[in-house]
């Protein structure tokens, strides 16, 4: 198993309590995925990528509207012109 692929990390989060409770949004990477959670008082959700090809520039892009979410991940080319998309959402 390829250690980076276990690499785990928190790029940004806001939540609404001090404490953690109530609702937040959160973006970060796991198993090589990139993962926006959010809880917008339905209970949790999680989306994810699919998984990210190392040494590979990507353009990510999350979404929260009312209690929709969205994960866009864009695969560059080696010019960065955009080369391959991938949606994934989820409404609670």
């Amino acid at each position: 198993m390829d250690i980076l692929s276990l690499f785990v990390g928190l790029i940004l989060y806001s939540g609404q309590m001090t404490d953690g409770s109530g609702d937040f949004v959160s973006f970060g990477m796991r198993n090589r995925r990139a993962e926006f959670r959010l809880d917008v008082g339905s209970g949790p959700a999680v989306i994810t990528s699919d998984p990210l090809e190392l040494d590979r520039w990507y353009t990510v892009r999350v979404r929260r509207e009312r209690k929709e979410g969205r994960l866009t991940r864009t695969a560059l080319s080696q010019h960065h012109r955009h080369d391959s998309e991938h949606h994934a959402e989820i409404i609670h």
